[in-house]
């Protein structure tokens, strides 16, 4: 019966977030589907924050990086982020492994210092003109549903949605999967967890790429008609 009744209660937040631009106002729906996309972002910081136990604080950084990437071969080359978003992703999650490369190996607040260490990198770089535009960013010239823009907000607002629900379901499959099991068991204890066979510093590292690819993939998804 509690099933039944769990299955009942989201069917219903289904329906009404399915229906909601409907009868609400613009600015509702903007800020419930900029709800979404952080949404979708804790849970990115989640794999690595929560079921790694490991300290992020620059999260930020992956998500610059995978709006650039995408934004850069966008203009450059006319690739669209429906398809580079993969890409975009991996970039971003190449950068959470070299993060974790360097920090994981070491007990402490080392990786939260490497993370805050990494983004202020990353700042730095973003202020080189040629490659990002400087302080200003890149201007988007593209235009259409083919390059994930759109005139109407609500198609970003179902893109969230589809975004948030997507990474729900991710993260659900992910607790259970054997890798998320061996995650959560080194932040439980790592001496038991590496006991039983598990390679804490090779997990970390993945759960940190995963995290960040996450991330990476989240920032083409920004409603304001610009990845950047």
């Amino acid at each position: 019966m509690n099933r039944y009744v769990k299955w009942v209660f989201i069917a219903v937040l289904l329906i009404i977030a399915i229906i909601f631009p409907f009868f609400a106002n613009g600015f509702m729906v903007s800020a419930v589907m900029q709800a979404y996309l952080w949404a979708f972002l804790a849970f990115g910081w989640d794999v690595i924050g929560g079921y790694g136990g490991q300290l992020s604080l620059g999260h930020a950084a992956f998500m610059g990086i995978g709006a650039y990437t995408s934004t850069i071969l966008l203009e450059s080359y006319g690739l669209s982020p429906w398809i580079m978003i993969w890409l975009a992703g991996a970039v971003a999650g190449i950068a959470g492994a070299v993060v974790g490369v360097v920090s994981l190996r070491l007990k402490g607040p080392f990786f939260a210092l490497g993370t805050i260490a990494f983004a202020e990198l990353v700042k730095l770089l973003l202020y080189f003109k040629d490659v990002t535009g400087g302080p200003l960013g890149i201007l988007i010239t593209k235009s259409g549903p083919e390059y994930m823009l759109f005139e109407e907000q609500s198609h970003y607002y179902y893109l969230m949605l589809g975004l948030m629900i997507g990474g729900l379901l991710f993260l659900k499959w992910f607790e259970s999967s054997r890798f998320g099991i061996g995650l959560v068991a080194l932040r439980e204890d790592e001496e038991a967890a590496e006991g039983v066979g598990i390679n804490v510093y090779r997990t970390k590292v993945v759960g940190a790429a995963i995290s960040a690819f996450l991330t990476g993939m989240g920032a083409q998804y920004m409603p304001n008609g610009s990845t950047t």
